[in-house]
């Protein structure tokens, strides 16, 4: 992960030293890391494989008529 997504450990470690009603239905500030982070990571995995089968789509047409 650290590899493709440049994270702020000290705000990540501040944030995991919350208490766990920061995190729970009733908190004031309902937001969670969690939630963030899989959508995040969802939608940026959804878009690496739309450019990849628009790319391997284009790619097998180039060889497809380039033989012919």
């Amino acid at each position: 992960m650290r590899n493709y997504f440049r994270l702020d450990f000290p705000h990540l470690n501040n944030i995991s030293r919350y208490k766990t009603e920061e995190y729970s239905h009733i908190a004031v500030n309902r937001s969670s890391l969690f939630n963030f982070l899989f959508l995040f990571l969802l939608i940026r995995l959804a878009w690496k494989m739309m450019i990849h089968l628009i790319m391997s789509s284009f790619f097998f047409l180039y060889i497809l008529l380039s033989k012919a």
